[in-house]
């Protein structure tokens, strides 16, 4: 498929999406019906490999993989994409929903006897079809994938797509309660879960957030996640297409080779919105400033989005101050918290100011209560409630509502929440059918603590990384906090077999003559 020049002008006018539309198979053809010549994202692997596509290319590669499987008889089939990032990628999820498909987003491919996630995954999805290369395809055997997977199975490459197939191509029956994706997150054993996000979770989720951010067809986007990972689907695909503005999307391994190439990007695009855990923020902050930073131009951001991981008070007073040169504006972060199983979306913040800050007494917060303070934790707010969003903060021993400022469970209930997890009735009701002492309502229990104060939501940890001592609530996020303020040789992780893990080093206390003897 040919690709559009990046230097084409962006074609403004894409109306917001009308409410008629119910699946993002109908909006992405309803974009390429209206304004088929407009940019709808770029993907930028090197500052020399840069693919872009306007909608109505992104439709007709949607169609022409939707075509090809249809031909291998995949409609209505569970489909697992295990694609490195790049617009192949996008490809492949269109193609599926444009079939009927469901689709399991995976990471690149790396099947071996050491991947137990990956083996996981596929026994549980279960799916028969598997969209990959024809390298990795080829190369495949008798893998992982076809020892856990039945039936007739169906080895589809992304890169020998029929493109002239698209022509041939019908809208399939596709209603808004059809089941559009399984996003696997691990569970408290680790043991990988499905959860079942349908078409309208996907769209509600997305007009939410729409509405959250006060987006419009005149933003542009800037995302450097990896492809199978929620916020990178919600934010650098969905949100995007729903909201009619091109989005840049970057490839994880050029950012993570130079992390001032996002800053980049932004700059270059004029960018008005980006999409980024705190751990991003921090890498371009402790990055080497070896290159020529005058000519990065950080204004045109107004919101520099925040997910995935708390919003640290070290990360907005770093990124903010070695940047702020640039043009970056403080005020711009933007917070957003949501779990895989409310598709991402719980709370978020306001789109003109600065995220709240709260600093609390170490004790009271153990003890499960905000209290002011002018010195001690350091709590960034996840902002306000999302629209159409309910949300109730319980004691997860009584099953109550607790006052305002003080810590419990999150538990949330919306349009939003997902359908369940697949293939586990007991998880599903545990963790979907919640219900309050002397109450039938169903929330989604989320696992995480955290509070309301002023309308606003505080997350202070996790139920099950709790450390309780001495009567006293520790929370991990703090411990690491502290850790990371000691010494600036410091770092989040250590390297293992080439692989990043968590990691604690405590050193007793000696007397100088103790340590000179050493």
């Amino acid at each position: 498929m040919d690709v559009i020049n990046l230097d084409t002008p962006v074609v403004r006018g894409a109306d917001a999406p009308p409410a008629s539309l119910q699946t993002f198979v109908e909006l992405l053809q309803w974009r390429a019906e209206r304004t088929p010549d407009r940019l709808a994202l770029s993907f930028t692997h090197s500052t020399d490999q840069v693919a872009s596509l306007t909608y109505a290319q992104l439709n007709h590669a949607a169609r022409a993989v939707a075509q090809d499987l249809r031909a291998q008889r995949c409609v209505g089939e569970r489909a697992v994409i295990m694609l490195p990032p790049g617009v192949e990628y996008i490809f492949a999820l269109l193609g599926c929903w444009y079939a009927r498909m469901t689709a399991v987003p995976m990471p690149a491919p790396h099947i071996d006897n050491g991947n137990t996630r990956v083996r996981m995954v596929l026994k549980d999805a279960g799916a028969r079809v598997l969209i990959s290369t024809r390298a990795v395809l080829d190369g495949l055997g008798q893998s992982e994938w076809k020892s856990v997977s039945t039936g007739n199975r169906v080895a589809y490459a992304i890169d020998q797509v029929n493109w002239s197939g698209a022509d041939n191509w019908t809208a399939p029956a596709i209603s808004p309660q059809t089941l559009a994706l399984l996003q696997y997150t691990s569970g408290a054993t680790g043991e990988p879960k499905g959860v079942r996000l349908q078409h309208r979770q996907l769209m509600k989720s997305s007009q939410m957030l729409h509405q959250a951010m006060a987006n419009s067809e005149q933003d542009v986007a800037v995302v450097c996640l990896p492809l199978h990972h929620g916020m990178e689907l919600m934010s650098g695909v969905l949100q995007p297409l729903y909201g009619g503005y091109p989005v840049h999307l970057l490839a994880p391994s050029t950012f993570l080779a130079q992390p001032l190439s996002w800053l980049e990007v932004i700059s270059r695009h004029r960018a008005t919105i980006t999409f980024a855990p705190s751990a991003v923020y921090d890498l371009c902050s402790q990055a080497p400033k070896t290159r020529d930073l005058t000519r990065l131009d950080l204004s045109t951001l107004r919101l520099a989005t925040n997910g995935a991981e708390p919003l640290r008070q070290q990360t907005l007073d770093a990124f903010g101050t070695a940047f702020l040169a640039q043009g970056f504006r403080p005020q711009s972060f933007f917070p957003c918290y949501g779990v895989a199983e409310s598709t991402l979306l719980i709370a978020a913040g306001d789109p003109h100011q600065a995220p709240r800050q709260l600093t609390l007494d170490r004790d009271c917060l153990s003890a499960g209560a905000l209290q002011a303070a002018t010195s001690g934790v350091v709590l960034v707010s996840c902002g306000h409630i999302a629209p159409e969003a309910s949300l109730c903060i319980v004691d997860p021993h009584t099953l109550e509502p607790v006052a305002e400022g003080r810590v419990g469970e999150i538990w949330v209930s919306g349009p939003m929440v997902a359908d369940g997890y697949w293939k586990k009735p007991q998880a599903t009701w545990e963790t979907f059918h919640a219900t309050l002492r002397d109450s039938d309502h169903h929330w989604l229990r989320t696992g995480d603590l955290g509070a309301m104060l002023d309308q606003q939501l505080y997350i202070t940890g996790r139920m099950k990384e709790l450390i309780v001592a001495d009567e006293h609530q520790h929370y991990p996020s703090d411990i690491e906090s502290t850790v990371m303020n000691t010494h600036p040789a410091v770092r989040i992780g250590v390297d293992r077999d080439g692989k990043e893990h968590p990691g604690l080093v405590i050193e007793r206390r000696q007397d100088p003559a103790q340590a000179d003897a050493r």
